[in-house]
Order: C-alpha cells, then sequence, then structure tokens
C-alpha cells in the first residue's frame, strides 16, 4: 500500500493520527513510511527523501539515518543527570529526591515539601508541588499514569525513546524568588554550535499540574540577543522580550559542550538567579512537526544543518 494511497484514506477522519500509529505498531507500515504519511499529514507537503532542505524534513531524515545508543541516554531524564553531570559537571544538574518504577510505587512519605514528579520519558503532565500543604496523591499518581502511557517511538517514530526503560523520578523543586514565571532557556545547537535561543516562561506550578489556562511567552533569540520573528508549534505570546541573562556567556558554553559531535540537539536550562541548571535535551523538538511561522524559516534553520558527514 502506497504513502498516498494511505494518506488519502485517513485524511478525512478525525482519528487518522490514532489509526496511523496502531498500523505502524502491529508493523504494518515501516519507519520511512510511518513517516513519510505523518509530514505529508502535518506537514502539508512530501517528504524528499534523498534531498532533504526544510527543518522540519531534516528531523525526519534524522529519525531515521542518525541511530546511536547514547541517544537513548539524553532523553531519558533519569540517565541523563548522570551523563550530563560527567560532561559539565554535577553542580549544574537538578537534584535527584527518587525514582520508582511506576507511578503508584511513589514514596511521598520520603519527599520534602516542595517537589517535582515526572516520567523520565515524557514531557507532559507533570505534578509539582509547591506548597506547605500535604500533597494530593491520587491526582498526582492520575496525573503521573497519563504521562507513563505516552510513548514518543509509536506516536511519532523518536527512535531514541523506543528502549527508554520507564521511571518516575523526583526533583527538587526550583524557583527564583525574582521572577514568579519560570524561564526556560532552549539553544538551538547544530554540530555544536549554538544558532538561536528559544525562550519560554510560563508559570509552571499552574500550567503542568492542573492545566488551568495561564498566559505563556515565547521568544527565539539571536545569539546577539536579538529577537527574532518566528516561532514554533504553539500559540505563546511572542511580543514579550525577555532580558538576557547576566551569565549568558556560561550557559553558552555548557550548551556546546553537551551538543559536541550531534547534528541538531535542542539543550534546555533554567537560570535560577544566576544558578544554571540543564532541564534535558530534545533531537526533535515537537515530535519535528510543529509549525514554525513564518513558513520561510523552516527552509532558513534547514538551511544551518548539514546532513552531508552523516550521508558519507
Amino acid at each position: 500500500m502506497s504513502a498516498n494511497v494511505i494518506y488519502q484514506k485517513l485524511n478525512k477522519n478525525y482519528r487518522f493520527n490514532k489509526a496511523l500509529s496502531f498500523l505502524f505498531r502491529k508493523g504494518l507500515l515501516s519507519d520511512k513510511l510511518f513517516l513519510s504519511i505523518k509530514y505529508r499529514l502535518k506537514v502539508g507537503r512530501k517528504l524528499n527523501w534523498d534531498d532533504p532542505k526544510s527543518m522540519r524534513e531534516k528531523w525526519q531524515w534524522l529519525k531515521l539515518y542518525d541511530r546511536r545508543p547514547e541517544y537513548t541516554i539524553m532523553v531519558d531524564k533519569y540517565r541523563f543527570k548522570e551523563w550530563a553531570a560527567n560532561i559539565i559537571g554535577e553542580e549544574y544538574i537538578i537534584p535527584l529526591l527518587g525514582v520508582w518504577d511506576k507511578p503508584e510505587d511513589v514514596d511521598f512519605s520520603i519527599l520534602p515539601k516542595k517537589f517535582v514528579l515526572k516520567c523520565n520519558h515524557s514531557t507532559a503532565h507533570h505534578y509539582i508541588h509547591s506548597g506547605d500543604d500535604e500533597p494530593d496523591r491520587e491526582f498526582a499518581v492520575g496525573l503521573l499514569k497519563k504521562s507513563y502511557d505516552i510513548d514518543h517511538f509509536w506516536k511519532s517514530a523518536e527512535w531514541p525513546y523506543k528502549n527508554v526503560e520507564k521511571k518516575v523520578i523526583a526533583e527538587e523543586y526550583i524557583e527564583d524568588p525574582l521572577n514568579p514565571r519560570l524561564v526556560d532557556y532552549k539553544y538551538y545547537c547544530y554540530w555544536g554550535v549554538p544558532h538561536y535561543i528559544q525562550v519560554n516562561s510560563h508559570a509552571k506550578h499552574e500550567y503542568f499540574s492542573d492545566q488551568r489556562e495561564v498566559r505563556n511567552y515565547q521568544g527565539f533569540y539571536d545569539m546577539d540577543w536579538n529577537m527574532q520573528e518566528f516561532t514554533q508549534e504553539f500559540p505563546y505570546e511572542h511580543d514579550v522580550y525577555t532580558p538576557k541573562p547576566a551569565n549568558f556567556d556560561k550557559m553558552t558554553e555548557l550548551a556546546k559542550k553537551l551538543s559536541q559531535g550531534i547534528p541538531f540537539v535542542r539543550v534546555d536550562f533554567y537560570n535560577i538567579s544566576g544558578k544554571i541548571y540543564a532541564g534535558e535535551m530534545t533531537l526533535y523538538p515537537y515530535a519535528g512537526l510543529g509549525a514554525i511561522t513564518p513558513e520561510k524559516w523552516d527552509f532558513v534553520l534547514g538551511d544551518l544543518l548539514d546532513l552531508s558527514p552523516l550521508k558519507r
């Protein structure tokens, strides 16, 4: 069955993504065919495997042709801590409070008044407890179960997640007493060279724990801290300027160290009152399919990624 035939059959079905993942999980679609259809459905263009040009095309190409065992460690929020500490130092790692095999196993009795619970393989449905009251254990476990069931490989063929051993981890709660909105600095790095920084800020406790609607802000900056016109995927407020951190050069140095030898990776940091923490590393932001607007920037960003070393 050709990609075009499947596209025609599934495109009119609002549940096409779920159906597509089902076919992929059952082995009825190869990784390449699955990604071809997924890209066509999401982006609206045919994916050029032989000569990819746009950033989103190249992200799909990397999923298929750049598969290194260490990527599985990098995307695992549990194993990432030790891996990153060996490169940049323990002082830049958010302290680990506990680790369990399943959400039901979490031992709340050992946790401090403030903590963060998350699954090591997912970015959604974290439980953040930032108060002195008793944590809502039933709600926390239910939230973590939603995250636990997410599988990025079968959902969007993100190969590094395929062999991640699922865990639930507890981290130290980090907060900036001078800024109620937690700021996240996300470096877009190409072969170890940062080119842009995505800056997100949001009310972290509200946004992750109970999903109440809050105002979120996103801006992209170049390495001279000039705000750019493009954005990616979510409808963040885009016209809010975030000042350049005083220790920007140090944070950039750490991003370079963590991204060395990798064709593309997004390296995320928190910067709390001058204290830098490595958050996570993402090889395909928004599964490599999130809309980049204006669309010309899909190709501007793509031009930065040289695939020739991998093709050789």
